[in-house]
């Protein structure tokens, strides 16, 4: 048996290892009223079946899974839900942009690893396209006697807006103790 295999369909990606889906990947989500759909990781899963990600827990509706997003680009949210305005604190915003799956750019299923690779476009609630993001998943590091796999996520974004952007948190807007992004 293959250490990890790779199914695609229209709407997302499935990783397995030693038969058991330990990734669920969807690109495509369905809109949502919090806004901000972007591709995520959701369920992930120990070797024993075990789910390790949480998707729209009662007090971040907007999370779902492992994302890449960010919470402050030049006063839009690609986070999801509220954003932090100094002074007022988190405030719901019509600002919540949007992360669009554009195509995967290739795909190997080496059996040792699997990875996908995808090219992205980060897109304003204005509908503007702001950046350009080519990012990568790989599992692998399989250890079936200690229950363990790895993934590894890398990203490349590029400004492809006509303007400076300034990527930030909860933090560079003036809360104390809240760098948390991405």
């Amino acid at each position: 048996m293959a250490d990890f295999t790779l199914e695609l369909t229209d709407a997302a990606a499935s990783v397995a290892a030693s038969g058991i889906e330990i990734a669920h990947y969807v690109f495509d989500p369905v809109p949502e009223a919090e806004g901000g759909e972007k591709p995520y990781l959701h369920p992930v899963r120990a070797l024993d079946g075990a789910v390790v990600s949480a998707y729209r827990p009662w007090d971040h509706r907007w999370h779902k899974g492992l994302q890449v997003t960010w919470t402050h680009v030049s006063g839009e949210n690609f986070w999801g839900g509220p954003t932090y305005v100094d002074g007022l604190g988190y405030v719901a915003r019509d600002n919540v942009g949007a992360i669009r799956h554009d195509a995967f750019t290739a795909t190997e299923d080496a059996g040792e690893e699997v990875s996908f690779t995808e090219s992205l476009t980060w897109i304003t609630r204005a509908g503007d396209a702001w950046i350009a993001e080519e990012r990568r998943h790989r599992f692998h590091g399989l250890d079936r006697a200690r229950g363990l796999w790895s993934l590894d996520v890398t990203t490349t974004l590029r400004n492809i807006s006509s303007r400076p952007l300034e990527l930030g948190s909860p933090t560079t807007q003036g809360r104390p103790n809240a760098g948390y992004t991405g």
